[in-house]
């Protein structure tokens, strides 16, 4: 009693891709993936620039408050700036791990992961 084993087959001929019916489905999914993508990437961005920005703000605001009282001789403009581009800087440092944090629990809420 020796079974043979085969592997299934068409019984048409016909491959799989060139099924009908089956052409439009693999491209919604594909697009619908794609759509996840870029929603996600256009958050992860908004909310690390939001962070840098937030950073630069700061700042600006502790070298202001700070520097009139430790170096009065230097000009606003300049310590504004300074103060700006060091906070946008250590900011900068921790802006992309908050982003994906911040988007995590965005989607968590949301109940979107793809």
């Amino acid at each position: 009693m020796s079974e043979e084993k085969t592997s299934p087959t068409l019984t048409s001929g016909a491959s799989v891709e060139s099924a009908p019916g089956t052409s439009g489905r693999s491209s919604g999914r594909a697009l619908r993936v794609l759509g996840a993508v870029f929603h996600w990437i256009g958050w992860w961005a908004i909310f690390t620039f939001s962070f840098i920005l937030a950073g630069g703000i700061i700042g600006g605001g502790i070298f202001l408050t700070i520097g009139l009282l430790t170096h009065p001789e230097l000009e606003t403009s300049y310590r504004l700036s300074k103060g700006f581009l060091n906070g946008a800087e250590y900011f900068g440092i921790w802006a992309g791990g908050m982003g994906i944090v911040l988007c995590w629990i965005k989607a968590h809420r949301e109940g979107r992961f793809l």
